[in-house]
């Protein structure tokens, strides 16, 4: 029996997705609870670009809290509107945290503020804005208890917690560990941070 390979055409904006690949359980260099992932989108640019696949370890959470600056695979919040500029999104994002419960976090001129504090973010890309945000300033906010405020890297090609509000745990389904394949050969193996 022949097969075919199958062609997914994405429509919309760059918005930061991760799929879950069809193939998974078949890798034989996965451990267990690892999971590859493709990404779609530049949302989260320069850390992951679009055609990058990575691994992923989907138990890391289950006996760790994420803290500011970790990175998460999210299932997408369905109880909020997508932006109007915003076709589709995929099921699973990748986004970084930047606030925990309790905190209070701010945007403005593209200085990061935690509890009043600025929060270092040499991952952060600013482009002009023409994509998901019009503006990134926002806050301030503060992140109800047991919830996660999550940013994307690249902030103006976004969808995170400026449109569907901070996460809680159980949206949570996975951390990324490193990059398998992309198109720029020079990241492969590459950790992601």
């Amino acid at each position: 029996m022949r097969s075919f390979p199958v062609i997914i055409l994405f429509v919309g904006l760059s918005v930061a997705a991760a799929q879950q690949s069809s193939q998974t359980g078949h890798d034989p260099t996965l451990k267990p609870g690892q999971v590859s992932f493709a990404i779609t989108s530049d949302s989260m640019a320069p850390t992951l670009i679009s055609g990058d696949r990575i691994i992923s370890d989907a138990l890391y959470y289950e006996s760790h809290v994420p803290n500011g600056g970790d990175l998460v695979i999210l299932k997408v919040p369905h109880d909020q509107p997508l932006p109007e500029n915003v076709v589709s999104v995929q099921p699973m994002l990748v986004k970084r945290v930047v606030a925990v419960g309790g905190d209070v976090v701010s945007l403005k001129g593209r200085r990061l503020q935690v509890n009043g504090k600025d929060f270092p973010e040499p991952y952060a890309q600013y482009e002009p804005s023409v994509g998901v945000v019009e503006s990134t300033d926002f806050g301030p906010i503060k992140v109800p208890p047991n919830h996660f405020f999550v940013l994307g890297d690249n902030r103006n090609h976004s969808l995170d917690s400026r449109h569907f509000g901070a996460i809680t745990p159980d949206a949570i389904v996975g951390r990324p560990l490193y990059i398998l394949e992309s198109p720029d050969k020079s990241r492969i193996g590459r950790v992601v941070r």
